[in-house]
């Protein structure tokens, strides 16, 4: 039996306790926020105890690893702490908000020998895998070019100030949204190495950007556009979808289906293809199986798909957009 903590109540914390309450050999020993409201609903409604301080919980429930979903800007103090009190770790993405906090960090869960799992669960949507293996597997050649975009419906007015309106606490697009397709993008076709003519544009938002739009460059040359909008007001809800290029065939790839265009013939493989049954089904069972992995990863000792090692990377490139995008407002 695992015991597992959550810090952050929001919607993220919210899902993984559900989750976390379903899975076989886990207990959920206790969580921390700051809301009352949290605190109170908790308390009341759910054999979880909630504490107002995540160090009082630890040191209360002891617990082999925790689930870290606050704010950005408050992941690097929270996840040291807790991988300096030898407790494995699942942060919500993106990891840090500067790249040399996301090497440290890295650096503190291989010294202690700790799994520290990254948040992006588009790694672990059977279409997205699909795509991912036909390019490893090199089943058309070489690519030659991608392209990745994600739009939807999240801020689509002016509001009130929130997180998300606060670069400091990691809101904007590129933090919140795009860092979900940059992730991808290094999982199904390489390691980014650089990027170029970079934008990020304010729709909305009055401090923080809505758009994001870069060129991306893979090893061999191979380059492709991130196209990325969170002020699309025709979507329904996020969606994400890559498009790989070869010679003679064109693959289109979103969270529900994956089609083949070679010649005149055309392929498709949906997501309830070789579906994998979870124990809780909540808004996709990609939820459940980064959990899952998580907590099998610390039980046996190995990586999980999304660990640190991995995911690092995506901090380095938002860095560069920024920095890029930076650059080319005051040339």
């Amino acid at each position: 039996m695992k015991k597992v903590a959550l810090i952050g109540l929001g919607k993220m914390g919210f899902s993984h306790a559900a989750i976390l309450n379903s899975l076989d050999g886990v207990d959920v020993c206790g969580a921390a926020d700051k809301s009352k409201l949290m605190i109170w609903g908790f308390n009341k409604y759910s054999n979880i105890k909630v504490y107002d301080d995540f160090k009082v919980m630890i040191d209360l429930c002891n617990p082999d690893a925790v689930i870290i979903s606050t704010p950005t800007s408050s992941h690097f103090e929270i996840t040291k702490y807790c991988l300096n009190q030898n407790i494995h770790v699942f942060l919500e993405k993106p990891c840090c908000l500067n790249y040399a906090d996301s090497l440290e960090l890295e650096r503190l869960a291989s010294k202690n020998n700790l799994i520290l799992q990254i948040g992006y669960h588009n790694r672990y949507i059977n279409t997205f895998n699909h795509l991912q293996s036909i390019v490893k597997r090199k089943e058309f050649g070489e690519i030659k070019k991608f392209e990745a975009h994600s739009y939807g419906p999240v801020v689509i007015k002016k509001q009130k100030a929130n997180w998300r309106s606060k670069k400091e606490n990691g809101g904007g697009c590129l933090y919140d949204y795009a860092s979900h397709v940059i992730n991808l993008v290094e999982y199904t076709f390489g390691e980014i190495k650089h990027v170029d003519n970079s934008s990020l544009d304010s729709i909305y938002s009055e401090h923080v950007d809505d758009s994001v739009k870069s060129n991306l460059f893979l090893e061999k040359n191979i380059s492709g556009i991130l196209s990325v909008n969170w002020s699309k007001k025709n979507f329904r809800k996020m969606t994400t979808y890559l498009k790989a290029y070869y010679d003679d065939v064109e693959i289109v790839c979103n969270s529900t289906e994956l089609t083949i265009k070679k010649n005149d013939s055309i392929e498709k493989k949906y997501i309830t293809d070789d579906y994998k049954m979870v124990e809780f089904y909540l808004r996709g069972e990609e939820y459940s199986l980064q959990l899952q992995d998580f907590i099998s990863s610390i039980s046996n000792n190995n990586l999980t798909r999304n660990n640190i090692k991995f995911a690092k990377n995506t901090d380095k490139i938002i860095e560069s957009i920024f920095l890029d995008s930076k650059s080319r407002m005051n040339t």
